[in-house]
């Protein structure tokens, strides 16, 4: 985040959490600047990437049930 008072790269000092908020406490290397943000989390859950068994699974799985049937 921006420093508010001179404009460079801030960096965090500190985090609580507060139920859905977060307070952080940020300064800024620079001018030494010291402020606070609150930020509300959001609760909806993240979707997870549905993935597709591989190919070469696939194939090595029935490679050994058809040389189980052939033994």
């Amino acid at each position: 985040m921006q420093c508010p008072k001179c404009g460079g790269r801030g960096r965090v000092n500190g985090t609580l959490n507060y139920g859905t908020t977060t307070q952080r406490y940020q300064r800024c290397p620079l001018c030494d600047h010291r402020w606070k943000t609150w930020e509300e989390n959001d609760p909806t859950p993240v979707r997870a990437r549905k993935t597709k068994p591989k190919q070469i699974e696939r194939d090595l799985f029935l490679a050994l049930e058809n040389k189980g049937k052939d033994g």
